[in-house]
């Protein structure tokens, strides 16, 4: 996730300034808050996904 955070960071701040970081940081802090709380899910999941909406309609349908 450190890759991600950084991506993110980058669209606010162009350098690594000191900035930069600051804000790097606050980013973790609140992404762990949120975590904890579960709110957020760090886990990679290698099942496949599930579709939601209604039982056996397919897309287009209804």
């Amino acid at each position: 996730m450190e890759k991600t955070y950084n991506k993110l960071t980058h669209m606010a701040y162009e350098s690594h300034s000191q900035t930069f970081y600051m804000y790097l940081d606050e980013l973790k802090q609140d992404i762990g808050s949120l975590t904890k709380s579960g709110l957020v899910n760090e886990e990679v999941s290698g099942e496949e996904g599930v579709r939601v909406g209604v039982a056996g309609l397919q897309p287009g349908e209804g």
